[in-house]
């Protein structure tokens, strides 16, 4: 993995190189083994690398032709590089280093932009094109998003970057929040691709390609995550774990090449554990597994991790976890979450990267598995409360409102369970569609809307425009479909990948993620859906397969997921937060009602509620304008 950024500054204006060290700079520890720059005139690269495949200094960036025509940043892996590596041979190609960069490279200059949708890997890159007498700058983004790719383009210059912070250097990118995002931020944890937190900042969508010559700007679209799925697979359960299998066993051996140490983060959960199965079987080498512990008996799992890390012989690192581990990576989180980001298991997932990076510089992880096979509990949820969304809106909210009102009508701190009720009543106050789909998405958990925009001074926001949009392109499936692309176009890029992409990279380790793989997504897209959720049992086909791999104290186990005492933790030990981010310098913030958020805190406190997600939210909020100096 790396770092990559640039410019395209207008006729006449040359790039400075000292701006392109800084963007180098600001992502160094993206790359932290070399870095490279490239400019001339008003156009300039910049990249930092992490050695990944072919550790000598021929594959270093910015890649050139002999006639410096043609330059390429590069960030990610690609998959499938030795299979386009021989065909490009075939025709004549000669190649000086063994790694992927060349063979993106000399890829894009012999076929062109017809190369990129038969990329199999994780990627965001920039070519360049001086052969023309308008060089021709070219912006790519993997089908998923795994890898990162901001940028600004304003009075006909651009800027891009693998992160936000380089283009907070630039002085013609203003620092104004957008507030609707703000709002979304707050509801989901997360910011919806492909905005930012900034208005002058947005992100290249997953799989799409970008022209810029310095006039005219061309997007495009290579990868259509919605398209619509017409004919099932004829497959039947059998030949369907067996295809999974085999399509499984493909990616896992694909992902493992490399010239460093590679390891699996197991959890013991279903797509972990399947992972390190198909990687002894296919690429039939000892591996590394690496897992948290906690001593809180209610969030561990590690005993699941032992009992299958045992049953296949890896070598395992069994991370124990004190809470004082966790807090010292919360300073550190505005650096390396460069925009607002708030799912808490960020700080578990950055000490297990610090840590397993001791001992390997790739990781593989099971991230994707429950997007394309069914595996998360909202996505059940919303597959059977559906039917309600044909209830009339007012007859619904009365009866919940009353149901809502009488609960908290009760006296001192409220059970959990009634706790959940009320949040469970909120769910289902949704006025539309949008509304619906909204209340499932991202860590921030069930809030009445209009509770949400009394804490956002946004008068006149529509607040579902956004998902309105969205929804537009896959209303027309079935609902089981509807569900998986919701959460393969949200939930999958702007919370799962941008974790785990920031927390590794935080610390110089690269995360691969081999259910994402072209092939095993397009199976997946093909299935029918009772073989991923079948008689209630979510993951029914990866359980199946397990199965005959494990013992059923994991095959059977339901999901636990990754998660931290944070209710707890913000009423104590992080309660200074508070005290110093949501007390007085609230007052100062344009978009932000300290009145509302008082309450909020009053009735965490005081146990009547639990609002520790949109707490955390806020002090997260607040740290990212500290660190970047946001007015």
């Amino acid at each position: 993995m790396c770092g990559i950024s640039g410019l395209y500054l207008k006729q006449g204006q040359p790039v400075d190189p000292q701006q392109l060290m800084i963007f180098n700079e600001a992502l160094a520890h993206r790359g932290p083994d070399a870095s490279g720059l490239y400019y001339k005139n008003n156009i300039g690269l910049s990249h930092t690398r992490l050695k990944i495949l072919d550790l000598s200094d021929t594959a270093n960036q910015p890649f050139k032709s002999p006639d410096q025509k043609k330059i390429l940043v590069y960030n990610g892996e690609i998959y499938n590089f030795q299979e386009i590596r021989n065909d490009l041979i075939k025709e004549g190609i000669n190649f000086k280093s063994t790694g992927d960069t060349e063979v993106l490279f000399q890829g894009l200059i012999h076929y062109g932009e017809k190369l990129i949708p038969r990329l199999n890997g994780i990627f965001a890159f920039a070519f360049l094109d001086l052969s023309n007498n308008s060089p021709v700058l070219m912006l790519a983004r993997d089908r998923f998003g795994v890898k990162p790719l901001f940028l600004s383009i304003k009075n006909n210059q651009l800027a891009f970057s693998s992160t936000m912070a380089p283009l907070l250097k630039l002085d013609w990118i203003k620092k104004n929040i957008n507030p609707e995002v703000l709002f979304y931020f707050l509801k989901f944890g997360h910011v919806p691709t492909p905005l930012s937190i900034l208005s002058d900042i947005t992100q290249l969508k997953p799989g799409y390609v970008l022209h810029f010559n310095g006039n005219n700007l061309e997007e495009h679209c290579y990868f259509d995550l919605f398209k619509s799925q017409k004919n099932y697979l004829p497959l039947s359960e059998d030949e369907a774990t067996n295809q999974l299998e085999t399509l499984l066993g493909q990616s896992v051996k694909r992902q493992s090449i490399s010239d460093v140490p590679v390891g699996i983060f197991l959890s013991g959960g279903i797509d972990s554990s399947l992972l390190t199965t198909s990687y002894l079987e296919n690429v039939g080498k000892s591996i590394s597994t690496f897992s948290i512990k906690y001593k809180e008996s209610e969030f561990d799992e590690s005993s699941y991790a032992q009992i299958v890390a045992q049953h296949l012989h890896t070598d395992h690192h069994e991370i124990l976890v004190e809470p004082k581990d966790l807090f010292n990576q919360i300073p550190s989180i505005p650096k390396f979450f460069d925009q607002p980001f708030s799912d808490p298991t960020m700080l578990p997932t950055m000490f297990l990267c610090e840590q397993a990076k001791k001992k390997i510089t790739v990781a593989l992880s099971g991230d994707g598995g429950d997007e394309l096979f069914f595996g998360y509990t909202y996505q059940q949820m919303m597959l059977h409360l559906n039917a309600l969304r044909h209830l009339p809106s007012p007859l619904r909210s009365t009866v919940l409102k009353l149901l809502k009102n009488s609960i908290q009508c009760i006296p001192g701190k409220l059970p959990i369970t009634l706790q959940q009720i009320c949040k469970f009543c909120d769910i289902l106050s949704f006025e539309n569609s949008e509304e619906f789909c909204m209340y499932f998405i991202g860590t921030i958990g069930p809030m009445h809307m209009n509770r949400l925009k009394q804490i956002v001074n946004l008068p006149g926001l529509n607040h579902t425009k956004h998902y309105h949009e969205l929804l537009q392109n896959f209303n027309h499936e079935n609902l089981f479909h509807q569900i998986e692309r919701l959460f393969q176009s949200t939930f999958l890029p702007d919370t799962v990948l941008q974790k785990t992409d920031r927390a590794s990279m935080a610390f110089g380790l690269e995360a691969r993620v081999p259910f994402l793989d072209n092939d095993l997504f397009d199976f997946s897209r093909n299935l029918n859906p009772g073989l991923k959720y079948k008689n209630g049992i979510k993951k029914y086909l990866l359980r199946k397969l397990l199965a005959k791999k494990l013992p059923p104290i994991i095959t059977n186990r339901k999901k636990q997921g990754f998660s931290i005492p944070m209710r707890q933790w913000i009423k104590t030990d992080l309660k200074y937060l508070m005290d110093i981010y949501l007390d007085q310098t609230l007052k100062s913030d344009p978009y932000l009602n300290p009145v509302e958020i008082k309450k909020l805190v009053y009735e965490h406190l005081q146990n009547r509620a639990n609002h520790n997600h949109l707490l955390w939210s806020l002090i997260v909020y607040q740290m990212w304008k500290e660190h970047y100096s946001i007015n």
